[in-house]
């Protein structure tokens, strides 16, 4: 059942991507800061994102992984049944072997608030061989593929239309501090970063939508 976003919502989203045995899950947040009519609902927000990102992810990830979709999920106040959209789902376009699947493009996340609680980071999965200069880091392709991804997830985003629509912005959550902060620019970094969890060794993951 889709629940309509009003003001004081905090959003989690998650993109979800996969190689071989290994899950990535991409968590970002949204807050509604703007309201029309009855509002927008988690379902048309997922809509619009799905039709957004997924060009977005596949874009930045090798040929043998995958983009799954994502969920949309109000956690707070109320926590909501997550809606899925799964638009877009397919393999990455960067036709060559896999980096290790530890190895993540990064952006830096700032606010204007204060302290590391109000700061982020995302860790961009499954880069290709080919994605990767002779000097170790990352292509200037891939830099520009990480611009456009920082862009992406940067932009204020609408869930409806018309009479009944919300305006959506993204921010960064504390859960510690049960607080968040608008997210002001995603900063994209000139090296590779490293994901230890995504590993090969050890256990593989299930993916959950």
């Amino acid at each position: 059942m889709a629940t309509p976003l009003t003001i004081g919502d905090t959003i989690e989203v998650r993109f979800y991507m996969t190689s071989g045995t290994q899950v990535a899950i991409v968590v970002r947040h949204y807050e509604p800061y703007s309201v029309i009519g009855n509002g927008g609902t988690d379902t048309e927000l997922a809509a619009t994102l799905g039709a957004t990102f997924s060009t977005s992810w596949k874009n930045m990830i090798a040929s043998v992984a995958k983009y799954e979709g994502l969920a949309v999920q109000v956690i707070k106040p109320l926590r909501q049944l997550a809606q899925v959209d799964k638009t877009g789902a397919g393999l990455g376009v960067n036709a060559s072997d896999l980096l290790p699947p530890q190895t993540a493009g990064r952006l830096k996340i700032l606010t204007d608030r204060a302290g590391k609680s109000f700061r982020g980071r995302v860790y961009v999965p499954f880069p290709a061989e080919g994605q990767s200069s002779p000097a170790g880091v990352p292509t200037g392709a891939y830099m520009t593929d990480l611009a456009n991804l920082a862009s992406s997830l940067l932009a204020t985003r609408t869930a409806g239309a018309g009479a009944n629509s919300t305006d959506v912005r993204p921010v960064v959550y504390s859960r510690k501090l049960q607080s968040r902060a608008i997210a002001r620019s995603f900063i994209p970094s000139p090296f590779w970063g490293t994901m230890r969890r995504r590993s090969f060794i050890g256990s593989g993951d299930l993916l959950s939508i």
